[in-house]
C-alpha cells in the first residue's frame, strides 16, 4: 500500500531545505566578500605610490646651476685673453667663443638672480636653464656704476658639467619697481623726552653698552644689543611716528615710531639706518623702548617702472 506524507511533515521538510539552501547561498555571498576584499588589499599594496618630490635635489640643483650662470657671466663681463681657456670649459658652443679679447675689462659687482626658468627634456633628465641676472658695472675710467640685466642659458644633465649653451646678452629688467609711502606721517622732535630715550637706546644697543640697555627698554623687551658691533658711537637724526606724539600720554600708551639714526665706527666712516619700534609710556612723562618691529606701517605700494 502506498504511503503519503502528511501535510504537517512535508511542509517542514520544505521548511528545513529552503533554510538549508539559505545558508547555502548566503555562506558563498560571504565568501565572495572576503574574497574581494582581499583582492582589493593585494592591488592596492601592490600597486605603485607616488613618490613625493625631492625637494633637497631639487634645491640642490637649482643652486648649482645659478652658481654656474653667475660666474659665467661674471666671467664674461671681466674677460681678457688670459680667460679664454675658462671660457672654453664653460661654453659649449666652441664656434661662439670670441676671437677677439678685451684689454681694459669692466669691473663687475653685487651679481644677482632676478629671475629663473626651466625646461625640461622628453628623457625627463636633460634640463634647460634660462637665467635672468643682473650686475652692476663699472665701465673703465668712469667713477658711476650701472645696473644692467643679462639672459644666460645653460644645459644641465646630471652625471655630467652644467655647460652655457650660447654667449650672455644684454636684456631689460623684467620685474618693475616698487614705490612705498610709509605711514609715519608725523615729526617727533629730538629734545622731547622721546627723542632722548629713542637716542640713549641707541647708544646703547648699537655700541654695544649691555649694563646701561634696561635703563631705556621696558620689561618685555627682549632684543640684546649687536654683539660685534663695529660702531662706537651714534647720534638721533629724525623720529616720525604713525599718530601725533603728545608730552601728557598717559602710562602704558604705545606708540609706533621709525628713528633715523646715524651709526659711526670713525669720525669720517659710519651709516645712517633706520630703526622701526614701539615706544611706550611711563612714568612722570617718560618714555622707553618696548620692541623692536620688523614690519612697518606703509599707506600705499605702488609699480613704477
Amino acid at each position: 500500500m502506498k504511503k503519503f506524507r502528511s501535510p504537517q511533515i512535508h511542509s517542514r521538510l520544505f521548511s528545513q531545505e529552503r533554510f538549508t539552501t539559505t545558508l547555502q547561498w548566503g555562506f558563498y555571498l560571504a565568501l565572495t566578500a572576503v574574497v574581494m576584499s582581499t583582492l582589493s588589499l593585494i592591488i592596492t599594496a601592490t600597486r605603485t605610490t607616488p613618490q613625493p618630490p625631492d625637494t633637497t635635489e631639487a634645491f640642490n640643483r637649482i643652486s648649482r646651476a645659478q652658481f654656474v650662470a653667475q660666474n659665467y657671466l661674471r666671467l664674461w663681463l671681466t674677460a681678457t685673453e688670459a680667460d679664454k681657456a675658462s671660457f672654453k670649459v664653460m661654453l659649449s658652443d666652441q664656434n661662439a667663443i670670441p676671437k677677439q679679447w678685451a684689454t681694459d675689462p669692466l669691473q663687475v659687482s653685487d651679481v644677482n638672480t632676478a629671475n629663473i626658468e626651466s625646461r625640461t627634456a622628453e628623457d625627463g633628465q636633460t634640463v634647460q636653464w634660462s637665467f635672468i641676472i643682473g650686475a652692476t658695472i663699472t665701465t673703465p675710467g668712469n667713477d658711476n656704476a650701472s645696473r644692467n640685466y643679462f639672459a644666460i642659458t645653460l644645459m644641465d644633465r646630471p652625471g655630467t658639467a652644467i655647460r652655457a649653451v650660447m654667449l650672455p646678452r644684454p636684456v631689460n629688467s623684467i620685474r618693475p619697481n616698487i614705490a612705498v609711502t610709509l605711514d609715519y606721517p608725523n615729526s617727533v622732535p629730538a629734545t622731547t623726552t622721546l627723542g632722548a630715550a629713542v637716542a640713549n637706546f641707541a647708544n646703547a644697543y648699537y655700541t654695544d653698552q649691555t649694563g646701561s640697555l634696561p635703563s631705556y627698554t621696558s620689561r618685555e623687551f627682549h632684543h640684546v644689543p649687536i654683539v660685534g658691533t663695529p660702531y662706537t658711537s651714534t647720534e638721533l637724526i629724525s623720529i616720525r611716528s604713525t599718530t601725533p606724539f603728545t608730552k601728557t600720554a598717559k602710562e602704558g600708551t604705545t606708540l609706533d615710531v621709525i628713528a633715523e639714526i646715524k651709526a659711526s665706527i670713525s669720525a669720517s666712516s659710519f651709516q645712517t639706518i633706520s630703526v622701526p619700534m614701539r615706544v611706550k609710556a611711563i612714568e612722570n612723562g617718560q618714555w622707553v623702548v618696548d620692541d623692536l618691529t620688523d614690519f612697518v606701517y606703509y599707506s600705499k605700494a605702488t609699480e613704477t617702472k
